[in-house]
């Protein structure tokens, strides 16, 4: 976008003509060719200005919808360890059912690890993620380990315990998301 100025006016070469002129006493010329070099050079500083001004906007944006998403799939997935907790809580004790709930539980967890990994990717671009959050998020994932780690024991009182903690800490988690994107953005 802003390289076809330089091509085309090409402020450099006006630059050496007017030199020349110079060397040659025709000052009128000179002045005229310095001057279109200078508005030139002008244009192109404008045109990277406005550049880089977009180029932060679209960054700020991707940011911002990086952030939505997270936010999105948060609630998503705190929704589905509510879902889960249910089936534990009527889930009898010793069943076999376990098993099968643990390996949903692990499965949330992963979801929870892509998630926390995109808000790290994001608190590197961005202030908007505080400490706070990323606590929240890192007991949400040891609450869940410890959920899984209780349902494949067959310890179903422990699990609902540990995925109560899991929801509550993504809740909070989500708020304080929330109230970043609304802050920043």
């Amino acid at each position: 976008d802003a390289l076809p100025i330089l091509q085309n006016e090409k402020p450099d070469e006006q630059m050496e003509s007017a030199s020349e002129d110079i060397k040659n006493n025709n000052e009128k010329s000179a002045i005229e060719k310095m001057d279109k070099s200078q508005k030139s050079a002008q244009k192109f500083r404008d045109k990277m200005k406005n550049m880089k001004q977009k180029m932060q906007e679209n960054s700020k944006r991707q940011v911002l919808d990086k952030m939505k998403k997270s936010l999105e799939d948060m609630i998503t997935l705190s929704k589905e360890q509510e879902q889960l907790k249910k089936q534990v809580e009527a889930t009898p004790p010793n069943s076999q059912q376990f098993r099968n709930q643990a390996k949903d539980q692990s499965d949330i967890q992963k979801s929870m690890e892509n998630i926390s990994d995109l808000v790290s990717e994001i608190s590197k671009k961005s202030f908007a993620i505080t400490p706070e959050m990323s606590s929240e998020m890192g007991q949400a994932l040891r609450n869940m380990k410890e959920a899984t780690k209780s349902l494949e024991s067959r310890n179903g009182f422990d699990a609902k315990e540990n995925q109560s903690q899991a929801m509550s800490r993504m809740n909070q988690g989500s708020q304080i998301l929330k109230q970043a994107i609304h802050l920043t953005f």
